[in-house]
């Protein structure tokens, strides 16, 4: 999810695929990407709002895939 919040542009409300093509919000949503893409927009918009340059966002990214073991023992 960190890794893909970056693809999306919540000003122009679309999503860029690691292939290039652009597609808007609506058009994914019509095709069924319904609550999945709620929940990456939702965690896109506030990961953005942390405004991290690359070094914070390679951290936070480090930081999540080492706790990702961690919680899935819990």
């Amino acid at each position: 999810m960190v890794r893909f919040a970056s693809l999306f542009n919540m000003v122009e409300r679309t999503v860029t695929f690691l292939s290039g093509k652009r597609y808007s919000l609506d058009t994914l949503r019509s095709l069924g990407a319904g609550e999945l893409l709620n929940s990456m927009c939702e965690f896109s918009e506030k990961l953005a709002a942390l405004r991290l340059d690359s070094d914070e966002m390679s951290l936070f990214t480090a930081v999540v895939l080492v706790s990702a073991g961690k919680n899935a023992s819990v």
